[in-house]
């Protein structure tokens, strides 16, 4: 059954990130809600691609019912549960960023405080690799759209 805004606490969401909300297509099928802002600052989670960034994401939505945002719009992660896909405030828990050197000095300055997350160098660039270029079990490839 799909859910309203109105039932994700979307009133919580400022003027912008209710249009990057907008924006960013794709249903909304989570049971992760946004929260009120009050004097928190937006906390940045950041790890290379392939760290477990998205996986972390899953853990802290189902542990706590509050929605983590990203700074990209990945319309395969909206459709899979993670509506706070491209808000960037202190209405979703963390937001999922990585280190993308062109963008990097503009993106820092909207976090107060981060959550740095590290693995293993070698297993995040197979896993990084795997999700560009790799083949699934069902022969597709596992490229998500972003």
């Amino acid at each position: 059954m799909l859910k309203t805004s109105q039932e994700f606490c979307a009133e919580y969401l400022s003027e912008r990130d209710r249009n990057d909300f907008q924006n960013c297509e794709g249903e909304l099928v989570g049971s992760c809600h946004f929260m009120r802002r009050l004097n928190r600052s937006a906390v940045a989670l950041v790890s290379f691609p392939g760290s477990g960034n998205t996986w972390v994401r899953g853990l802290l939505e189902k542990a706590t019912g509050i929605c983590t945002g990203a700074y990209y719009c990945d319309r395969t992660l909206r459709k899979g549960g993670f509506n706070g896909e491209h808000i960037v405030s202190a209405a979703v828990l963390v937001v999922k960023t990585h280190n993308d050197h062109y963008n990097w000095m503009k993106k820092i300055k909207r976090f107060n405080s981060a959550i740095l997350l590290v693995r293993n160098p070698r297993e995040a660039f197979v896993s990084d690799w795997n999700r560009k270029f790799g083949v699934e079990k069902n022969g597709n490839h596992s490229n998500s759209n972003r």
